[in-house]
């Protein structure tokens, strides 16, 4: 067992090029840029290649029009809140509830 490789889950949209193998859900890299979280994401991608079985390229097409805008989205989104948070805390009600998932 000395061959054991282990990394991060990547963030942002992570394809395979081959017309013959893909991944799906966290190996995709489909984890929410402002929580980590992906059991949503990943079963929405799984919908998505269940679909386009087993056309791969069809599949990666479907994948990246329907979550590049969420991710770029989710991007800019959270930086916004952070800069608002940490530069205009003021502006921010005290007593604030926050959602995990509240960019679907």
């Amino acid at each position: 067992m000395d061959d054991i490789i282990s990394a991060f889950i990547p963030q942002g949209l992570s394809l395979s090029s081959s017309s013959s193998t893909t991944v799906c859900g966290d190996a995709a890299g489909l984890t929410k840029p402002w929580s980590g979280g992906g059991v949503v994401w990943g079963l929405i991608a799984a919908n998505i290649l269940l679909k386009n079985f087993p056309d791969f390229v069809k599949y990666r097409r479907s994948l990246k029009a329907f979550f590049v805008p969420r991710i770029l989205f989710s991007k800019i989104v959270t930086i916004i809140v952070y800069f608002v948070g940490f530069r205009f805390s003021f502006l921010i009600p005290k007593k604030v509830r926050v959602e995990n998932d509240f960019l679907i």
